[in-house]
């Protein structure tokens, strides 16, 4: 089956998973009357691929804001260079609330890897934007075809990954992005080597998975549905706890590696935004968050509400664009 094809069928999956009554559903008009400062469709850029749990999640929050803004939101996806695709083009965006994108935190370290290296800078993500709000994080982990007896657990895989230095291929969503470099760095902990592929999202990871391209997947809770239907298995979470859905699956915590990756995201805007077109996006999405669809889909791709207003969002990416370049400088990341 192609990619594309693939794609199709984990979407298809992670909508059918969803609850009675939580289906995402066309936007109802707004009632007349209500003010606007928006005066046509709004875009939402989505910096992964379709078919994966952040595709779907914000397509479900675009439904959820619309009859809220009384206009259209549209998801378009713009995957690669480490999420930082949607970041880009707002930044050179006309201020008026048209294009918005999701700012993953893989972003911010490709900006890092950026200037380390001496090339320009495309943005900085606490100064170049309107911030409208913090969303949600990850769980991310590690899973393997259901299938794969060479890998009976995380013992396993690393005893296999020792038999073979840097054979075992693992799909990751790209290069420096959030599942690659936690990815590197258990596998620099657990003293092994091995060979990263990147791909798309976690849709074209499980098609890479399925197809024998990898051994292996890093990605997002959205794998889940797949676990679910008994196509992959977990071999550990990347969270602070055990998962309620997954009780038996170890941490990275449990495995004595001290790590917890939740890579939160949010919403900006291009600078510059009228303050009542900016407060009329952050109430419609802050208010989408909370909608039952919205918080049905975030349970079933596992990632939580990381609610910040745009004052704390725009200090928090502040602070965290210093801690990607001292990450960047410490494990020597370089372009992809």
């Amino acid at each position: 089956m192609q990619p594309c094809s693939r794609r199709a069928t984990l979407a298809a999956a992670l909508l059918a998973a969803l609850p009675p009554g939580l289906m995402p559903r066309p936007a109802p008009a707004q009632p007349a009357g209500r003010p606007s400062p928006l005066d046509g469709p709004v875009t939402l850029i989505c910096p992964f691929a379709a078919g994966g749990g952040t595709d779907l999640f914000l397509r479900a929050l675009a439904a959820a804001a619309a009859p809220r803004l009384g206009q259209p939101v549209l998801v378009e996806n713009r995957p690669g260079a480490a999420g930082s695709q949607g970041a880009i083009a707002v930044a050179r965006a006309f201020p008026d609330g048209r294009l918005i994108a999701a700012l993953p935190i893989s972003a911010l370290r490709q900006q890092a890897i950026r200037a380390e290296s001496g090339q320009t800078v495309l943005f900085d993500a606490a100064r170049d934007f309107t911030h409208l709000l913090q969303l949600a994080g990850y769980t991310f982990g590690l899973a393997v075809r259901a299938d794969d007896d060479r890998f009976p657990d995380w013992a396993g895989f690393l005893a296999e990954a020792r038999r073979q230095p840097g054979a075992l291929r693992y799909a990751h969503w790209g290069t420096n992005g959030s599942s690659h470099v936690a990815m590197e760095m258990i596998a620099a902990r657990a003293g092994v080597s091995l060979a990263p592929v990147e791909e798309n999202g976690d849709a074209e990871g499980v098609a890479a998975l399925l197809d024998g391209r990898v051994d292996a997947v890093a990605g997002t809770g959205g794998l889940g549905v797949e676990v679910d239907r008994g196509v992959l298995r977990w071999l550990n979470l990347w969270s602070d706890t055990r998962s309620m859905r997954w009780p038996d699956v170890p941490t990275l915590l449990d495995l004595g590696y001290g790590m917890v990756v939740t890579s939160p995201f949010g919403l900006v805007a291009p600078l510059g935004l009228p303050a009542d077109t900016a407060a009329a996006l952050h109430d419609a999405f802050a208010a989408a968050l909370r909608d039952p669809q919205v918080q049905g889909v975030l349970e079933l791709c596992v990632m939580t509400t990381a609610y910040l207003d745009p004052l704390s969002y725009a200090a928090f990416l502040g602070e965290e664009a210093a801690r990607q370049r001292a990450l960047v400088r410490r494990l020597g990341l370089r372009a992809g």
